[in-house]
């Protein structure tokens, strides 16, 4: 008699779920090497996670300078791969330097190479500064540059400008993998504070807690301030550096190895923060077999 459909799998119908044994094995990687990782004989499965140097925060010879933009964010989950295999070439991008963008972090899968932009994949914030001044100066920098879906980061806040009081300048902070960039406020025409840098994004579901800061990557800078009343903006969750503020309060860098956007300058002259570097993590899964309903 003919065996029924279906009772090679008890009797259930459905499509077989691969099983995956990657121990849920975690490897960070903060440096640039020709292969990831070898994965583990029984992973099929792994999730990863790309992000670039954050951008330096801007400097500033007489006003507050915008966050720098965290390094673009990209990441996967369920990729498919054989174990034992060398997984491809890993570029980890460098934290900007005052003024500069952070430079590309990629992984390659295969025949795709996956990149995340540097210092560009999150917009910079808008400098604060007293008026007259050069059109669109306090306007914060666009994210996701070049353009990927979903995209890679967020806008810049603008910055505030006083013709009246040069202490009540302000700028807007870094944009940031999850939020943009905050704008400054200016509640009155002495008083200002700097925005706080775009949060960063929660991957610790992806990679866990041990890569970025507990799981959260690329954090924006935090805006510059010129002096009191009013204060510098804090740096995004995920890395990004606080801003400075006058007279004596330096710009922070963003953390390294997360992609976190360094902050805007506010002591008169001084350098903004540089950005913190990338990093790349894989994470090799255990997945339980079974049967996927038809």
């Amino acid at each position: 008699m003919a065996s029924p459909s279906g009772s090679q799998n008890g009797g259930i119908l459905g499509v077989s779920n691969k099983t995956s044994f990657g121990k849920n094995t975690v490897t960070k990687i903060t440096a640039s090497t020709p292969s990831a990782v070898t994965t583990q004989p029984g992973t099929r499965f792994f999730n990863y996670v790309v992000a670039a140097g954050g951008g330096g925060g801007g400097s500033t010879s007489g006003g507050s300078a915008g966050g720098g933009g965290a390094g673009g964010l990209r990441h996967g989950s369920c990729i498919s791969v054989c174990g034992n295999t060398a997984l491809g070439a890993v570029v980890i991008g460098a934290g900007g330097s005052a003024l500069s963008d952070g430079a590309n972090s990629s992984l390659v899968i295969g025949c795709t190479t996956f990149t995340s932009a540097g210092g560009g994949g999150s917009g910079g914030g808008g400098q604060g500064y007293t008026g007259p001044a050069p059109a669109g100066s306090k306007t914060g920098a666009a994210g996701n540059t070049p353009p990927v879906s979903p995209p890679q980061g967020n806008a810049g806040g603008d910055g505030v400008h006083s013709c009246s009081s040069a202490n009540a300048q302000a700028a807007g902070g870094g944009g940031g993998a999850g939020a943009p960039g905050v704008d400054a406020c200016q509640p009155s025409s002495t008083l200002s504070n700097g925005g706080a840098g775009g949060a960063g994004l929660d991957l610790s579901p992806l990679v866990g807690t041990t890569a970025g800061v507990c799981g959260v990557f690329s954090g924006g800078g935090g805006g510059g301030k010129r002096m009191a009343p009013g204060s510098k903006g804090a740096g995004g969750t995920g890395g990004g550096g606080a801003g400075g503020q006058g007279p004596s309060t330096q710009a922070v860098a963003g953390t390294v190895n997360t992609g976190g956007g360094g902050g805007g300058a506010g002591v008169e002259p001084s350098s903004g923060g540089a950005g913190g570097a990338g990093v790349v993590v894989i994470k090799e899964l255990n997945k339980a077999s079974g049967v996927w309903s038809m």
